[in-house]
């Protein structure tokens, strides 16, 4: 029984170690690499709310313009002083 024992306790000796180790990579990745990569999205979300912008604005002009076409048409059309064709 006695062997058994020590094999489990080599084995959970070696998980809390594997544990530990694991445990201080994640901090040195979260030390070194989430800084970088946070100021990577903050840079990104800049370019994004930028292009964003253009986008609306582009939606608004393209509105406009189709507007002020469908009143122009509209205009030309019951604006006129002649009488109507009848057929």
């Amino acid at each position: 029984m006695k062997t058994l024992e020590d094999a489990v306790i080599q084995e959970t000796q070696m998980l809390v170690e594997n544990i530990n180790k694991m445990n201080q990579l994640v901090a040195e990745t979260n030390d070194a690499e989430v800084v970088a990569l946070i100021d990577k999205l903050r840079v990104l979300e800049k370019k994004m709310s930028l292009v964003f912008t253009f986008f609306k604005a582009s939606l608004y002009s393209l509105n406009m313009w189709q507007e002020e076409d469908h009143y122009n048409k509209n205009a030309m059309i019951e604006d006129t002083n002649r009488p109507a064709i009848q057929q």
